[in-house]
Order: structure tokens, then C-alpha cells, then sequence
């Protein structure tokens, strides 16, 4: 019985909003960029002053307008004029035009469907960019990328100099779910993070989620981080590009069939190698802290189609291949070392309208992602190779009305992993590593959830997600002994199940409305994840194996409540948020012992333990989007610390991405038509390392002996970055600007990695241990020339 009172009263809760309503009419539409023809997915659609709803991703909105009075409708988007428009002067469906703001208008009109998501939206620790709203943001290096633009907000960290690894609120990188068109990025950096894999020219929007993560999404921990390419039929030509000193990108886009085909590519390569050697001929970069020589070298390309047969239906399929190399000769260490690494993508999308008021959003991916890594001194090559590759099916239903969103799916997927192919010798003997370590896992999810506005100042969101994961053969699996050696071996065959899990992730969400310029929210997310990322050394190196949850590695789990105050200033120039967090995971995975014991292919399950996680901090950001002068300064105060039984007798210690203060500033100002001045300053505690703190002598062996864990960091991380364009023409369809700018304008060196150099003399048995700090970016000035026709 009260089961029973227990569900009436959530249905009324729910539903009562909206059937409590007069006699209404269902109004749908469609909004479209009158100068492209392109779709505006997430325009805000207001009634009255009101917040009402948002297009879908193809531009589609639907809402029920009173039959007895008349509504004044406003639709917005960020970069265009507000377009206003009487109820009753439209029936049915209609389709809705949005002129582009011309550069001397009131700019108070671009941020408003911006600021309506930034106070309406339920979600804490959201964070949206798209192509047009980032055109204020200082340029990086001849461009804006979406993601590294990501990187000056709060709650978002780098790895530092070198390291293209990411950490979301004190977790590991491997618990960020990175998404281009709905396929995994398993690496989402070109050049050691000084690029992302994301052209700025081919990529669309950019969303961060911190906090509340919608259970359409799964297997991490942290965050999700969704990319998209355009997926809007193009109208006409368009070519554009960017012609550097440190890079160029190309892309086009074409109709085939005009209003229903068209097509689409895009490429990049950069330079940089050329910079670096002029740099070094003229002894501008010796500031770095040891004799170093690098090499450096990327390239992407991107490519799609896009098909809408009519205005129910659009399919999109899209591609990319990236590459990196990257080489360094460091005589005082006696170590040469060349890496490569690179993603592969596919994806297909077919979004459709199966009636009035549902929806549907269907995804097919591959994605596979490979790193190597070979390192050369007097005594040895050592060649590692990892990988990760996966294949799968998401589809997304949606049932909307005025005040309720229903959504539910399945999403699947299959993974191989190969944690670490080894081979290595000397000028006369090769080594035999053995058979290669793979494991093969399996994804099976059921989600479902809701957003309801409950009252007109209450809105509560919420979801279930089934997960089903499990472990296929061929795989060993090693018993051991009293003492650690290897007794017997069970080999479970190709296709045999090795290990089930299930598990449900949840999440909840409620915004309560202080006013229409103000409020505040508060959400909690439970999640678990079923792979695992560990890096096999002590420094920077991207050495990072993957692998997967099941018999002997346990799954991850953790959970996270967060809230937040959001509030505009009262001429709405100015946006305010502070948001509060506390997270905690259990089986974060690391290596015994600081780093990877072993180099040839034997199980990485040997050399792993796992332990506990807490992670607490907040978040403080001031933004102005408005006006000549725009920007934000972003501030985040956090800890991060582990326990793991093995490490230090299970006493706490920071994790290797604990930063515990995180600043940024960027200001970017328009002097005119012609002149756009920017900058960035950005600072961050170093992060912790395991040093080595001495050496000593084992059977003619020289053995580290390291302090404890991560119990050293690296100096503070700083760096200021400069721009100015020069608009040389622009009129809408044809754009051209050169972009000057300087990277670490004070040429700080910020270290790539610290590596213990021995000093002394062996044959007197008197030897220290001293820290060299290796730093790869000095002050890199830059000149581009910008295109569009």
C-alpha cells in the first residue's frame, strides 16, 4: 500500500504541472540561420518572458500556446538578432529565420539564450561552447580551439608542460569520457597537449559536464565531453583555412544534391620543427634547463557527408585520422626517445522525428587508438606498444512537452585492449618477452531519465542506467603461490565469458529559480566504470596503458554531489558562479612500487594495486560577454588524495593530479573593425611526482631508491599567451586576417619532465642523485593568415 501511495504521489509530482493547463494547441517549428541555411540546435524559445524550451539537434522545438490569448514568442541564439513574433499569428508549424548580428549592434542580445542556460538549466558543472560564441576568445596560435579553450575554466586541468593528459575536478584522466560525433577519443591531444584533435574549423560546439551526468552517458567517472561536427546540409561553396608559421589547416564544404547533400573535409600539419631549429640557430631558447634536441610533428584530417532528405531526417557520417611524432636527444641523460601516437574515427548519426512530440538520435562508431614508444641508450632499445580499439551502438528516444522531457535507450559497445607489446635488445642479443596480454570486454546499458519544470521555479532532473559489462577470452588467468610465483594458469577460449558485472549509475538534479536572473542548484551522480588507464613512469612521458575490468582487476565506482549559486548582474553584463564539490572512488587503479616493474609482456594485473580516492574543492568564476572589452577570471581551490594499502601502508597521499590552486585570466578586447586584441595568463600548483632520492650498488647494479609517494612537485606552472588580429576583409561571405601571436610570451620554462641525473664518480663509489628539469616549449611567437570565401 504505500508502494502504491508512493508512486501516485510521484506522478502527480511529475505530470501534475502539465496537465493542470487550459485548452492549448501544440506549435512546432524548426530554427534556421537565414544566411547559411544551417539549423540552430539549442536556441532558446521564450513565451512572454519566459523560458519555455530549446531546438533539438536538428533545430526542431515543440510547445503548446493558450487557444483563448495571445503570447508574444522570442527566439534566440547566441550571434544572432532576437526574433519576436505574435501567437496568433502562426498555426501548425512554422519555420524560423534568424538574421546574424551585425558587429555594431547592442551586443546585450547575444548572450541572452546563454544566459537563459546558464540559470535555467537544472545540471551543475555544465560548461558550452560553440563555434560562434568562442569568435570573442583570444587566439592560440592562428586559432580558437574549442577545447583548449576549455582549459581556462574552472575545474578543468592540464597535466602541465608536455603532458596532454586531463583532470576533472581531482580525477584521473581515463575517467573523462571524450566524444567526437558519439564515438570515444581515446587521446584527444596533437604535440603533447599544445594542440587538441579537434579542428576548430571542423568541430561545431564543445560541452563539459562536471557534475550531474546524464545517464545517457557511461562507463567514467569524472566528466563527459562531447564534440560535434556541423551536421547541417550546406548551401553553397565555402573554403576557408589557416596559413601559419607554426601550422596549416585547410577545409571545404559543398552541396551535391542542393537542401539534401552535401559534403565536407578538413586538414591540418604543422611546422613547428622549422620554428624550434630557427630558434635554437639564434640561441633563443637557452633558457631550457638541459641540453635537449626535440622534433615535432602532427597531422589530421577530417571528412564527412551530410544527408537530409527532409525536414524528419538527417544522417550524417563523419571520420577522422590523426597522427603524432615526436622525437628527443638528450646527451646529458644518454637518452634518445621517439613516440607516436594517433586516433581513428568513424561515426554515423541518423536524427529523426517519429511523431509530434518524439524523437530519436542513433549512433555507430569505431574508434581505435594506438601508442609506441622507443627509447635508445648506450646499453639497450626498448620498443612498447599499446593500444585500444572499440565498435559500437547508441540510440536515444525522446518524448517532449511543455513541461516534461522523457528520454531512454540503449547503449552498447565492444573493446579490445592491448596493454603493452614489448620488445627490446642490444647490438647482439634480442629479448624474448613472451605471449602479448589482450583483454576483450563487452557493454551492455539500459538508460532512462526525465526533466520536469515542476513549478515555475522548481525543475527536477533524473535517471537509471543499467549496466551490463563482461569479459571474453582468450584470457590467463594466473594463481600464485606463498611466495608470488606463478603455480598454475587457467585459459578461459576465445568467446568464453571470463566475468559478468552489473552495476546502475543514477543521478538527480534540482534548480531552484531565486528569480530570472539568479538561482541555485544541487545534484548527485553515482557512476562505475569498466576500464582502466595507468601510466608506466614516474615523469611526463604519455606512456599509458589501458586496460579492462574482470577477473582480476576490479571495477571502478565513485559518486559526487555538487551544488551551486549562478546569479547575472542586474544589467546582465556580468555572470557570477561558485559551485562547491565532493567526490569519492573506490579501484582506482596505479602501479606497485611508483612505476612499471616490468617491461616486457607480462600481465600488467601483476604490477597493479588499487585503493580509494577523495576529492573535494570549488570553483569561483566571473565572466563578462559583452561590450568591447570581454573575458573571465576563473579560480579553483581543490584536494585530491588517494589510499592504497600497498603505497606507503595505506596512508593518504596527493595523486598525481592534485592541484591544489588553479587561476586563469583571459581578456580579449575590439578596438575596432579592423583590430582584436587578446591574452591568457594562466597558474597552477605543480603537480606531485615520486622523486628519486638515491642510489646504491646490488651485484654490480646501480638501484634507485625513491621518497615516498608523489611526496615532490614540479615548480609552479605559469604562462601568459598574446594576440592581435588584423581584419583585412569581412564581409560576411568572405573573411581574411592575419593573427599575430606569442605563446609563453616571458618564456617560462615549465618543465616537460624531471629526470634523476646521476653525478659523481662511480669508480670511487661517490655518486648523488640530482633532478634535471627538461622543459620543450620556450616563447614561440607566430604569424597566420585566416581565410574564408
Amino acid at each position: 500500500m504505500g508502494n502504491r501511495t508512493l508512486l501516485i504521489c510521484f506522478c502527480i509530482l511529475v505530470f501534475g504541472s502539465a496537465s493542470a493547463t487550459k485548452a492549448q494547441s501544440l506549435l512546432t517549428g524548426r530554427v534556421v540561420d537565414e544566411s547559411t541555411g544551417e539549423v540552430l540546435s539549442g536556441a532558446i524559445v521564450s513565451r512572454d518572458n519566459l523560458f519555455v524550451t530549446k531546438t533539438d539537434e536538428n533545430g526542431f522545438f515543440e510547445m503548446r500556446l493558450p487557444e483563448d490569448s495571445s503570447s508574444t514568442l522570442a527566439v534566440s541564439f547566441v550571434g544572432f538578432e532576437t526574433y519576436f513574433i505574435l501567437s496568433d499569428q502562426i498555426k501548425g508549424y512554422v519555420e524560423i529565420f534568424l538574421v546574424p548580428l551585425a558587429v555594431e549592434m547592442d551586443e546585450i542580445t547575444i548572450t541572452h539564450s546563454a544566459d537563459s542556460r546558464f540559470i535555467r538549466d537544472s545540471r551543475t558543472g555544465v560548461i558550452e561552447f560553440s563555434t560562434k560564441e568562442s569568435q570573442f576568445l583570444p587566439q592560440f596560435l592562428g586559432q580558437t580551439d574549442l577545447f583548449k579553450t576549455l582549459e581556462l575554466l574552472p575545474g578543468f586541468q592540464t597535466g602541465g608542460e608536455g603532458d596532454a593528459a586531463i583532470y576533472i575536478r581531482g580525477g584521473s584522466f581515463d575517467q573523462n569520457l571524450i566524444l567526437l560525433d558519439g564515438a570515444p577519443v581515446y587521446n584527444p591531444s596533437h604535440l603533447l597537449g599544445f594542440y587538441s584533435v579537434f579542428n576548430p574549423d571542423i568541430v561545431n560546439s564543445v560541452e563539459l559536464i562536471k557534475s550531474g551526468i546524464p545517464v545517457e552517458y557511461g562507463n567514467r567517472l569524472s566528466s563527459v565531453i562531447i564534440s560535434s561536427t556541423d551536421r547541417n546540409v550546406t548551401p553553397g561553396l565555402s573554403v576557408g583555412g589557416n596559413v601559419g608559421v607554426l601550422s596549416t589547416a585547410i577545409n571545404a564544404e559543398m552541396p551535391v544534391v542542393e537542401n539534401q547533400l552535401s559534403v565536407y573535409g578538413g586538414f591540418r600539419r604543422t611546422h613547428i620543427n622549422m620554428i624550434l631549429s630557427l630558434m635554437d640557430e639564434f640561441d633563443m631558447i637557452s633558457s631550457r634547463s638541459v641540453e635537449f634536441e626535440s622534433g615535432y610533428d602532427f597531422y589530421d584530417v577530417n571528412g564527412g557527408i551530410n544527408y537530409a532528405p527532409n525536414r524528419n531526417h538527417n544522417l550524417s557520417l563523419s571520420f577522422y585520422k590523426g597522427r603524432d611524432l615526436f622525437s628527443m636527444h638528450t646527451p646529458a641523460i644518454l637518452l634518445d626517445a621517439d613516440m607516436n601516437w594517433g586516433n581513428e574515427i568513424v561515426a554515423l548519426n541518423w536524427n529523426h522525428r517519429i511523431g509530434r512530440n518524439l524523437s530519436a538520435v542513433h549512433t555507430f562508431f569505431y574508434s581505435d587508438y594506438d601508442f609506441e614508444i622507443e627509447l635508445r641508450n648506450p646499453a639497450y632499445d626498448l620498443l612498447m606498444h599499446s593500444g585500444v580499439n572499440a565498435m559500437g551502438h547508441k540510440s536515444k528516444f525522446v518524448y517532449t512537452t511543455d513541461f516534461l522531457s522523457l528520454y531512454a535507450g540503449v547503449d552498447n559497445k565492444y573493446q579490445r585492449f592491448i596493454p603493452n607489446s614489448s620488445q627490446a635488445g642490444t647490438e647482439t642479443v634480442e629479448f624474448d618477452f613472451g605471449t602479448v596480454d589482450r583483454h576483450y570486454l563487452g557493454e551492455y546499458s539500459f538508460f532512462a531519465g526525465f526533466e520536469s519544470e515542476l513549478t515555475a521555479r522548481w525543475m527536477l532532473t533524473a535517471g537509471l542506467r543499467i549496466n551490463r559489462a563482461v569479459q571474453y577470452g582468450p584470457y590467463r588467468k594466473f594463481s600464485y603461490n606463498d611466495t608470488g610465483v606463478i603455480s598454475d594458469t587457467t585459459f578461459i577460449a576465445r568467446g568464453e565469458v571470463a566475468r559478468r558485472f552489473t552495476r546502475p549509475d543514477y543521478m538527480v538534479a534540482l534548480r531552484y529559480l531565486i528569480s530570472s536572473g539568479s538561482s541555485i542548484k544541487l545534484s548527485f551522480n553515482r557512476n562505475h566504470q569498466f576500464t582502466h588507464m595507468v601510466n608506466a613512469t614516474t615523469v611526463s612521458f604519455p606512456v599509458d596503458f589501458w586496460v579492462a575490468s574482470g577477473i582480476d582487476i576490479p571495477v571502478q565506482s565513485g559518486w559526487q554531489l555538487a551544488g551551486g549559486w549562478y546569479t547575472l548582474s542586474a544589467n546582465r553584463m556580468f555572470q557570477f558562479s561558485v559551485e562547491a564539490y565532493y567526490k569519492e572512488a573506490k579501484n582506482h587503479s596505479e602501479f606497485d612500487n611508483y612505476f612499471m616493474q616490468s617491461v616486457d609482456n607480462t600481465p600488467l594485473v601483476e604490477s597493479l594495486v588499487y585503493g580509494r580516492g577523495k576529492m573535494w574543492g570549488a570553483e569561483f568564476l566571473v565572466s563578462k560577454q559583452m561590450g568591447d572589452w570581454q573575458g573571465w577570471i576563473g579560480y579553483t581551490i581543490s584536494k585530491s588524495i588517494a589510499s592504497i594499502k600497498e603505497i606507503e601502508d595505506g596512508r593518504w597521499f596527493p595523486t598525481a593530479y592534485d592541484r591544489p590552486h588553479d587561476f586563469s585570466l583571459v581578456v580579449s578586447y575590439d578596438h575596432n573593425e579592423k583590430w582584436k586584441f587578446g591574452g591568457t595568463f594562466v597558474y597552477s600548483t605543480g603537480r606531485p611526482y615520486t622523486p628519486s632520492i638515491g642510489r646504491y650498488f646490488l651485484e654490480n647494479n646501480v638501484v634507485s631508491i625513491y621518497g615516498a609517494r608523489n611526496s615532490d612537485r614540479f615548480p609552479d606552472y605559469h604562462r601568459l599567451d598574446l594576440s592581435a588580429t588584423r581584419v583585412l576583409k569581412d564581409t560576411g561571405k568572405r573573411y581574411s586576417a592575419l593573427v599575430f601571436s606569442i605563446y609563453n610570451a616571458y618564456s617560462r620554462s615549465n618543465p616537460f619532465f624531471i629526470f634523476p641525473k646521476v653525478t659523481g664518480d662511480l669508480s670511487e663509489y661517490n655518486m648523488g642523485v640530482e633532478p634535471y628539469k627538461v622543459s620543450i616549449f620556450p616563447v614561440l611567437p607566430s604569424v597566420s593568415w585566416q581565410f574564408r570565401f
